[in-house]
């Protein structure tokens, strides 16, 4: 039988459990990034880029985006922070707000344990890597995130500068566009505040893109890169970028989270209703650019806002969040053997999270390594991500493209250097009796985006300090 006594022994229970919540999230989520801070700007060459980017706009007043159409409010950031380190760390604050304002998300939709959902997104591999990352994607995500809890406390003007500011950081962002607006109408909005919303928004996007003006006199691409990929190659492609966001073991978290919520739930709510309003764009244009597995960070909170509103048993949620978190340390891949045919047999390697860190610390070795290796002259080395490699690196300078990619050259030799080729580049670069090397790290990423490997052309793998 429960008495007052045993009633208020519980209940301070709870006071110091809610106490203790944000100061030991915070402790353990810095714990988990500040790793990642002295290790370059990230293993994307697009984070290399927007260092580049900014760190010339602000110094020297020359404005050429790091990629079309623009970033300008993450490559200013970044240009005004000037080092890896710096920058890493103001993401990590940023993807800390994103964690807030996801619990403020959680608690306006009512989940069943908010608390419980916010550490999942917390640590959820994907998120961990990027909020200690030279990227826009935590930094759009964070504004997203806000614009939509401002738009549920009626905060409609601020709600549509914070989206106009996620724009500014990540114009892909548009594509929660109809979730934001499908927010701000629940809530009750008057004409007079959508109005408002969207003049704050389009004036936040206006003021941070005249610096694009600037870049289009500078010569800028306005062409994305396409993946020129037959039809079943680009299928292939699609699959393995989406299964690298989430890997073997947060994907069936995922599709038995969904499961429950789209096939045995009897009525859906607001979150479901947000999922499916965020998930239909993001899959349009994920089939089309299909480019970086950590595009799946835009759909993350709301994967996770819609599966958890599930009722589901503690355990089974403890489970589900483990799921997911898994796979920061260890990956589950399928693997194709061919003694006496195609098996499929899962490989157990490290995770995403521990890939990351040893990636990271290898492009920092080998911006030191590239330089000082002797390559013939007249030779092109395939590096499979030129960026990270040589920008801002005063050994290398950009001499211009080859076939639509970026490409280096040593400042001390006739070596060239570029982030993959077609076969038809590799070929004729041959005939001119050039040499043609490639490093180890490469050959995967080069199979799967151009379609051939080093034995079939003549190519030679180099492995870094091997001493050639």
């Amino acid at each position: 039988m429960k008495t007052a006594r045993s009633d208020l022994k519980t209940q301070s229970l709870n006071d110091a459990r809610n106490s203790l919540f944000w100061p030991a999230l915070a402790i353990m989520y810095f714990a988990s990034r500040v790793i990642f801070f002295p290790l370059g700007y990230g293993v994307d060459s697009d984070a290399w880029r927007v260092a580049k980017t900014g760190i010339d706009f602000i110094g020297k007043g020359i404005y050429s985006p790091s990629r079309p159409p623009g970033y300008p409010a993450m490559e200013i950031l970044v240009g005004l922070l000037k080092s890896s380190f710096a920058s890493n760390l103001a993401i990590a604050i940023l993807g800390f707000a994103a964690i807030i304002a996801f619990h403020f998300l959680c608690k306006q939709l009512a989940l069943p344990r908010p608390r419980l959902t916010t550490i999942v997104f917390a640590f959820t591999p994907l998120f961990l890597v990027f909020s200690a990352t030279t990227m826009d994607y935590i930094p759009s995500l964070t504004f997203v995130l806000w614009a939509l809890v401002t738009a549920g406390m009626g905060l409609f003007p601020i709600s549509g500068f914070l989206f106009g500011m996620s724009l500014a950081f990540r114009p892909a962002g548009v594509i929660l566009l109809p979730c934001w607006l499908y927010y701000l109408w629940l809530n009750k909005m008057s004409k007079k505040d959508a109005l408002f919303s969207i003049l704050a928004m389009a004036s936040v996007v206006a003021i941070c893109f005249i610096t694009l003006l600037v870049g289009s006199s500078n010569g800028a691409s306005s062409v994305p890169f396409s993946l020129d990929l037959a039809l079943l190659q680009r299928f292939v492609f699609i699959l393995y970028r989406s299964y690298g966001a989430f890997d073997l073991l947060g994907w069936i978290a995922i599709l038995i989270g969904l499961y429950h919520v789209f096939l045995k739930a009897k009525t859906h709510d607001i979150a479901e209703i947000l999922f499916v309003l965020s998930a239909l764009p993001f899959i349009a244009l994920w089939i089309v650019l299909p480019h970086e597995s950590a595009y799946w960070l835009t759909l993350l909170p709301f994967i996770l806002l819609a599966i958890f509103t599930v009722k589901f048993k503690k355990k089974i949620m403890l489970f589900l969040g483990l799921m997911l978190i898994l796979p920061a340390f260890i990956s589950i891949t399928p693997r194709l053997k061919t003694p006496t045919g195609y098996i499929l047999r899962p490989n157990i390697t490290r995770g995403i999270v521990i890939e990351d860190i040893v990636v990271r610390r290898r492009i920092m070795r080998y911006r030191s390594l590239l330089s000082k290796t002797a390559f013939p002259d007249n030779s092109l080395v395939i590096c499979g991500r030129s960026s990270a490699y040589f920008e801002l690196n005063t050994d290398f300078e950009f001499i211009g493209e080859l076939k639509g990619h970026d490409m280096w050259r040593s400042k001390t030799s006739e070596v060239y250097f570029v982030d993959g080729v077609s076969k038809m580049t590799v070929d004729s670069w041959l005939s001119e009796g050039k040499k043609v090397f490639i490093l180890e790290e490469a050959v995967p990423a080069t199979k799967m985006t151009f379609g051939w490997l080093p034995e079939e052309l003549g190519v030679e793998v180099v492995k870094l300090g091997d001493g050639y």
